[in-house]
């Protein structure tokens, strides 16, 4: 309601937390009218509350927007791209065309024109100029295909410098900007439990080594994050990497990379790089044992998200010995196995501490969920906060999540629920009844709660085509780390040109039914359990959100689907491979025992064979770049299948496994190449009976003979 304070308030606060989620990318059109002009009272108080101070308020919500973009980029304007509409002259328009695309008065005129002096005299803006002519025949305007060219050259000119810079930024350099889009998310989102981060501060400042365990969607994350927030403010160096966030952390070895990396730079020394993983693992240990920088700490969340049973042994990243200087604080979902002779020791008081994460009690609780309808811009009533904290899973901060954005996300349909209702009540009476009978039908189950929330938002974004939505978030959720907009558009074309003969099937009629504009509104309606990592890949923010969308699908019809589009991909793209070993695994173990041979012999081995000499042959190439994302792909290779066998001692996949490795290193690796035969080694190794090791280990013998 533009009319009220209140009204016109919240929707000052809505727009500039849009502008400030656009940080520090900002692309302006501006053409002649100037905008609402609200009370200047109204645009300092919305102005105050993201810190952002002007010396005057006498302007439109458009100028002040457009101003508080260019404050957020600060010293990144050249990321900011202002596009300025020339002045299309009254007589060249329809009357009845002239209100929406004119000044309102000259004072209006007046203002636009000094904001747009104002943004051509900011140094490093970015300027593009362009016109429209109005074509009375046509009934419409021309010159959109020039202006669009213009602003494609445009945008190429600014964000390829910056694509460039981050395409040579070390591997460990990728990792930590992709950990830290996901922290700040949990930093913005975080509130309360003021008890918790003050104990837990006092155990970072006492001991080596802080272990934080608790159940999956407590808070655990948020709560690492918070912690490295604090620990700055206080001046202490503080890092946080989150394992299975990317390909790059998935193993303890990978982790033990990254942390030392962090730890070189935190001391001021250049990291060296290492031809295997245990001269790499010394370098870390007397790097940690010796540090004598400024007071650091590195922060390790969701160890449980490394290669099956490796989070559970710490000594495969944890030095011997550690400085009183650096802490290191890990997450986990599960007990961790502590070895008293592994952990590190120290100079002073304890070395670990074993922290166990508990819910909010009630009052905690109670506090988070008005802030966090607070974040929404709502409010909520006693009653209603009363009916969500009865409920088990609001315990859970994943659980809150879904109940707070179910109840904000209502539609048309809700409205008139709700207009019914106000024919007997006033209007907040009416919003309160009805979303205390929403509550009423929550699940008290974490999974169901997580079904019923996609269920509904499947609705939302579509109530006619719902199944088609569930399956694009079923292939989010097979990735292993998240698909772009781009490959689900050409995957989507993929299936329309090559699988028309098979419409009749719904997998292909869903598939080919792939919309831009339906997965926009699929993220607007996720919000912030969807995230759009560094890469542009979509993926989901929470790993009970993966596992519960996992379930709920089927693989059979997608997975060849996904392999043949895959194979017609090349070789060299790291996100293929990251992705269609898992899938075909997955596909795999879902098969009866007399089909397994054949799938495996046409999907897995083929694909096996293809990749580990495509990894090779980069590994030898000349280039320095080329060799080492051949290294990464082989390193890929080796978790893609390591993470499946194990935990897994079923006698006929790993012999499976083995002999198609075998045939694989005959057939597409080099002759000796140590990591291909390093990684055939340690799959033999997982299988169960000594005998069945033995004929593995001779088969790959004679593989190696054969290859010379």
């Amino acid at each position: 309601d533009l009319d009220s304070d209140e009204g016109a308030g919240k929707i000052l606060e809505v727009c500039l937390e849009e502008i400030r989620q656009c940080k520090p990318y900002l692309i302006v059109l501006l053409g002649q009218r100037y905008g609402w002009m609200p009370s200047p009272a109204l645009l300092e108080n919305a102005a105050g509350e993201k810190d952002f101070n002007l010396e005057s308020y006498e302007m439109s919500v458009t100028e002040l927007e457009i101003r508080y973009g260019m404050y957020l980029a600060g010293g990144q304007l050249e990321r900011c791209i202002f596009c300025l509409r020339d002045e299309i002259g009254e007589d060249a328009l329809p009357e009845s065309l002239r209100d929406t695309y004119l000044a309102g008065s000259e004072e209006d005129r007046q203002r636009m024109a000094a904001l747009r002096r104002r943004i051509c005299d900011t140094p490093g803006a970015h300027v593009l100029r362009y016109s429209l002519d109005w074509d009375g025949e046509a009934g419409n305007f021309t010159g959109y295909d020039r202006f669009a060219d213009a602003l494609e050259a445009k945008l190429e000119e600014v964000l390829l410098p910056a694509w460039q810079r981050y395409r040579e930024l070390p591997w460990q350099e990728h990792q930590r900007e992709e950990d830290w889009l996901l922290t700040q998310m949990h930093q913005d989102s975080f509130v309360g439990r003021e008890r918790e981060i003050k104990e837990l501060m006092d155990h970072i400042d006492t001991h080596r080594v802080v272990i934080l365990e608790g159940e999956g969607g407590c808070g655990k994350s948020a709560m690492m994050a918070q912690l490295q927030k604090q620990c700055r403010q206080k001046g202490v160096l503080a890092e946080l990497f989150c394992c299975g966030n990317s390909s790059r952390c998935m193993s303890a070895e990978q982790l033990t990379a990254l942390l030392y990396w962090q730890t070189c730079l935190f001391s001021g020394r250049e990291p060296l790089e290492f031809d295997n993983i245990y001269a790499q693992k010394l370098a870390y240990d007397k790097l940690m044992e010796t540090y004598d920088g400024p007071r650091a700490v590195l922060f390790v969340d969701a160890i449980d998200q490394l290669s099956p049973n490796e989070w559970l042994y710490l000594s495969k990243f944890m030095p011997p010995k550690m400085s009183d200087r650096i802490t290191l604080v890990i997450s986990t979902t599960g007990a961790v196995r502590v070895d008293p002779a592994a952990l590190p020791l120290g100079k002073r008081g304890g070395v670990t501490k074993l922290c166990k994460l508990t819910p909010p009690d009630k009052e905690e609780l109670r506090q988070i969920l008005h802030a966090r309808f607070r974040a929404e811009h709502k409010q909520i009533s006693r009653e209603l906060a009363d009916k969500l904290l009865e409920n088990p899973t609001t315990g859970n901060m994943l659980g809150m999540e879904l109940m707070v954005r179910q109840l904000v996300m209502l539609d048309k349909n809700d409205f008139e629920k709700i207009s019914a209702l106000e024919k007997t009540v006033d209007s907040d009476t009416a919003i309160n009844t009805y979303l205390l009978e929403m509550a009423d039908g929550f699940s008290t189950d974490l999974e169901r709660r997580i079904n019923d929330y996609i269920d509904a938002v499947c609705r939302f974004v579509d109530k006619d085509e719902e199944y088609v939505i569930k399956t694009y978030l079923y292939i989010v959720a097979l990735m292993q780390h998240g698909i772009t907009e781009g490959e689900m558009e050409e995957f989507s074309a993929y299936i329309r040109k090559d699988f028309q003969s098979q419409k009749d099937n719904l997998t292909i009629k869903w598939l080919s039914s792939w919309s831009n504009m339906r997965f926009a509104r699929l993220r607007r309606y996720m919000g912030n359990l969807l995230i759009r990592r560094n890469d542009g890949r979509i993926d989901f923010s929470h790993r009970l959100l993966r596992e519960a969308m996992t379930n709920r699908g089927s693989i059979n019809n997608l997975a060849p689907l996904i392999a043949y589009w895959w194979d017609e991909k090349p070789t060299a793209d790291e996100t293929v491979l990251e992705n269609v070993l898992p899938i075909l695994r997955r596909y795999y173990n879902t098969l009866d025992h007399e089909g397994k041979s054949d799938s495996f012999d046409h999907l897995i081995a083929y694909m096996m064979k293809k990749y580990i000499k495509a990894a090779d042959d980069l590994a030898k190439s000349e280039d320095l770049l080329e060799k080492a994302k051949g290294k990464r792909q082989m390193e890929i290779l080796q978790r893609s299948v390591l993470s499946d066998l194990s935990g897994s001692r079923q006698q006929d996949h790993l012999n499976d496994y083995c002999g198609v490795l075998a045939s694989a290193i005959s057939d597409g690796a080099a002759p000796g190449h140590f990591t291909v035969w390093f990684f055939a080694v340690k799959i033999v190794n997982t299988l169960a009976e000594q005998s069945e090791r033995e004929k593995a280990m001779a088969k790959l013998g004679r593989e190696w003979m054969k290859s010379g």
